[in-house]
């Protein structure tokens, strides 16, 4: 019930805030309104709303990782492993915010404001290669620290070699 709740919530946030493009510069443009806030409106949809919700996240994992840390050491005598912990999860959750801060910024700057014919060939290509990239670290962060998904993948590259062998 919980994860339908959050996909219905996540449709209706992404309906309100796609919106003002809908309704003033998409297929139901009322012409009579003035959109002198819209780029405005892009840079908070676009940068500040992306950066404020990994934000939240971010700190909610760290405090749910700290508060566990601190029941473990009520209970056990490992705080050299439980600190180790809270240090590499910093780390990591840093890293991926300024991999994102990094890797998203300048495209969305570009399309935010139609400039993309004012830079350089060689430079859009390389802002969309950080874009890519900037990607390809998120994925691979989620891989290399979540056993969960290394799991889940090592058990589908297994089957797909089983079937593949049970084919020749």
């Amino acid at each position: 019930m919980c994860l339908w709740s959050h996909i219905i919530i996540g449709w209706v946030m992404a309906f309100i805030v796609t919106s003002p493009y809908l309704f003033l510069n998409g297929s139901l443009c009322l012409h009579s309104m003035d959109t002198t806030f819209l780029p405005y409106y892009t840079i908070i949809v676009l940068i500040f709303l992306p950066i404020t919700i990994v934000t939240i996240c971010d700190t909610r994992t760290l405090w749910f990782v700290r508060n566990s840390t601190r029941r473990v050491h009520a209970t056990v005598a490992i705080s050299q492993v439980s600190h180790k912990r809270d240090i590499l999860l910093v780390k990591i959750t840093i890293s991926s915010f300024i991999t994102f801060l990094v890797g998203w910024t300048p495209f969305f700057v570009i399309q935010l404001f139609d400039k993309s014919t004012y830079i350089p060939y060689d430079l859009n290509v390389f802002f969309q290669i950080l874009v890519a990239s900037s990607v390809l670290q998120g994925v691979i962060t989620l891989i290399s620290t979540n056993q969960p998904v290394r799991t889940f993948l090592r058990e589908v590259i297994t089957k797909r070699r089983s079937q593949v062998r049970i084919l020749m």
